[in-house]
């Protein structure tokens, strides 16, 4: 699956805020998924990405990221797309099985 915007959200600290736009794509060959995390900040822009494989990971990166997890599951769902739908799913209701096809 080609790298496709799925979940929008914000990082709060006291002080500002700023945007950060989440990516997934998943490799055909391994089936491993790629979170991809742009930090788009006034002064600067970052890029971080995670390879995960089980819904255990996506929790421990979310984390991490500061990323709300079921917002996340969620927009997975809503996507309208067949794989990420069940990602989101998966993700949400099995958090030992790993996600490899």
């Amino acid at each position: 699956m080609k790298k496709t915007l799925v979940f929008k959200y914000e990082i709060m600290s006291s002080v500002c805020e700023w945007p950060v736009e989440v990516s997934i794509s998943q490799s055909k060959k391994s089936g491993i998924w790629t979170l991809y995390f742009d930090y788009v900040d006034p002064e600067a822009k970052a890029h971080e990405k995670n390879l995960v494989q089980t819904s255990e990971e996506f929790e421990s990166v979310a984390e991490e990221r500061n990323m709300d997890i079921e917002s996340f599951c969620q927009a997975l769902i809503d996507s309208g797309n067949k794989e990420l739908f069940k990602l989101g799913t998966h993700i949400r209701n099995a958090p030992e099985m790993p996600l490899l096809p």
